[in-house]
């Protein structure tokens, strides 16, 4: 019997994937801006830019208070009056010795997974009209987006302090790859932590202030410094683990030998988009380079390529990506809404009783021959 002639038929077939968080330790941390250090009297601090879905937002909070009994205190942020996933790092430090009616404060709030298109970051509390303060805010990329990021914290306080101040060493880190913040407040000009601290540029004669440190290894953090006088101080650090973004893969192709795809149209979407996640498509064996087609940053909200398609099937050479059996599309998501489902969709034709995968040939084979 000879082989049956080519057959060519529409394709439009889907693949669904429910997003999971992803695995911890596993991002690439890294600052995306730093809001311009606010030292006026109000307390908000903006951003330059507006924020990406899925960063982590971190405040450091420091304040000194000269006013008889009007302790500082801080009781929430917020982005552009949103309450967002605004949570305290750990206890603020607060210090504080009435013969001189000297209080100090240094907080750490962090936004983890926060909302997209936002500037301006808000501090409310009590007594927040303050003689002065410093006010940093970071956006960082990377950072555990699913459950709190906050891996160790400490702080301390002086009331009346010598020339040395210190948050105090945190308990081990437990993973290699973290970002740590450290901030501080004194009753007088501080000198703040060299490299491998990186430090914002203080106002003259600052009294308070903050940084940061990406670090590859596991260990203690500490934030400490010195100071011109022996004030009242306070501080605090923060260690917050990367990773664990969600994510989510989907494959389909070809599941006979003889059968072979040519792709015109590859679309990707999700069930929710409060997060729209970043979705990158591939076309072959794996998800190695090579096989790379196109990358869209709205893969919750719904997007489509046209890159994968040759001019059609009536062409001679027949450029585009063709897809084999044991050869897939592929879509990976990351970021967006946990438990949402994703979904890519084929759209094109496909050649049934092509002649098989590369090399491959047919041969009849008499019995008994």
């Amino acid at each position: 019997m000879p082989p049956q002639a080519p057959i060519t038929v529409p394709l439009n077939i889907s693949a669904p994937v429910t997003f999971a968080a992803g695995t911890p330790n596993s991002q690439t941390l890294s600052i995306v801006q730093t809001a311009p250090l606010n030292t006026g009297a109000s307390p908000t601090i903006t951003f330059t830019k507006p924020t990406t879905a899925g960063n982590c937002i971190v405040v450091l909070i420091n304040a000194y208070n000269t006013t008889d009994l009007d302790v500082p205190s801080v009781s929430g942020v917020t982005l552009d009056g949103l309450t967002d996933n605004f949570v305290t790092a750990g206890p603020a430090a607060v210090s504080g010795y009435i013969g001189a009616a000297l209080y100090t404060l240094s907080a750490i709030w962090i936004d983890p997974n926060c909302a997209g298109g936002h500037t301006v970051v808000t501090i409310s509390g009590a007594n927040l009209t303050f003689n002065g303060y410093q006010l940093q805010a970071y956006e960082v990329a990377g950072v555990l987006a699913i459950g709190s990021p906050v891996d160790r914290y400490a702080s301390a306080v002086a009331t009346v302090g010598g020339t040395a101040w210190s948050s105090g060493a945190t308990a081990g880190t437990r993973f290699a790859n973290e970002i740590w913040f450290g901030t501080n407040q004194s009753g007088s000009v501080v000198t703040f932590p060299n490299f491998p601290w990186v430090t914002q540029p203080p106002a003259a004669s600052a009294l308070g202030g903050g940084g940061y440190q990406i670090v590859a290894a596991e260990g203690a953090a500490t934030f400490a410094g010195t100071q011109a006088s022996a004030d009242g101080w306070s501080a605090a650090v923060v260690t917050l683990i990367a990773g664990a973004q969600t994510v989510g893969t989907a494959k389909i192709g070809p599941i006979h030998q003889k059968e072979v795809w040519y792709p015109q149209v590859i679309s990707v979407s999700a069930t929710t988009a409060v997060k729209n996640a970043v979705c990158q498509v591939y076309t072959g064996p794996d998800t190695s380079q090579p096989n790379f087609v196109w990358s869209t940053p709205n893969g919750s909200s719904g997007d489509s390529t046209a890159n994968i398609a040759g001019p059609g099937l009536t062409a001679a050479n027949l450029p585009g990506r063709l897809v084999h059996c044991n050869e897939y599309i592929w879509a990976i998501w990351t970021g967006g809404d946990l438990g949402a489902q994703g979904r890519v969709n084929i759209q094109g034709m496909k050649v049934l009783n092509s002649g098989g995968p590369p090399a491959w040939q047919h041969a009849r084979i008499r019995p008994g021959a």
